[in-house]
């Protein structure tokens, strides 16, 4: 088998630390465990957390591990771990057609950073082709008009308003501009991650390109009334 090389992408573009590979079952946790803890047998051992497993190299820090929550499985690749060889568990129990799969996800974050996501798809098929796949210039025009899109849908009250487009080392930045709301006499300074993460992931689905969403307060201008809330980033970052 080739290798299962899902993380290039966050690799070239040298975002991390942790490498993530999301793969949702229609199923629950108990029944996903019991068919994919066959395939784990040769290379990893439980974990002290429930329904986890551990994969550790010559360093401490250098680790891959396996974790299913509901009919997710999630495996991750600690601190730039970019062995292939520990994903073989993986090929092999996609490739033995394991029943009801939904999707797959990659994203690139963790330890105080945001959740960068790179790609996502509804087939095994698509995933092994990604995973061989040649880096692709996105379609920032479209990027742009459905970021318009998602936001308006959740965007009710008019609190987001989008700032101008910037572009940078192949990457879109686009700020978020935030109207403060009083509550019990008390201004609320930064807008919610909670309500933004959403759209970089529903953005990157729908145009497949990386996304991330940074809900950190910026700017405040003298009426308070308005800051710039945030950005979104769209595009992997190159380091040529």
């Amino acid at each position: 088998m080739n290798d299962l090389l899902w993380f290039w992408e966050i690799k070239r573009a040298g975002c991390g630390p942790h490498y993530s590979l999301l793969l949702e079952f229609e199923m629950d946790e108990a029944e996903l465990e019991r068919l994919v803890e066959p395939f784990l047998l040769r290379d990893y051992e439980r974990s002290d957390i429930a329904h986890s497993w551990m994969h550790r190299n010559s360093r401490e820090w250098d680790y891959t591990s396996v974790e299913i929550r509901g009919g997710q499985m999630a495996v991750m690749h600690g601190w730039g771990n970019d062995k292939p060889s520990q994903d073989e568990f993986v090929q092999a129990f996609l490739i033995s057609s394991p029943p009801q799969f939904v999707r797959w996800r990659v994203v690139g974050g963790g330890d105080g950073y945001g959740p960068r996501f790179f790609r996502s798809g509804t087939t095994v098929a698509s995933l092994l082709a990604y995973c061989h796949s040649e880096p692709q210039e996105p379609d920032f025009p479209k990027v742009l008009q459905q970021l318009e899109k998602s936001l308006s849908q959740c965007n009710a009250t008019g609190k987001y308003a989008l700032g101008k487009a910037e572009f940078e080392r192949g990457m879109m930045r686009v700020p978020v501009f935030y109207d403060v709301p009083c509550v019990d006499g008390t201004w609320q300074s930064e807008p919610a991650g909670s309500e933004l993460i959403p759209i970089a992931r529903e953005v990157s689905d729908e145009c497949d390109v990386a996304a991330l969403a940074s809900a950190t307060s910026l700017h405040a201008p003298a009426n308070f009334q308005q800051i710039i809330g945030g950005a979104f980033y769209f595009g992997a970052p190159r380091n040529d």
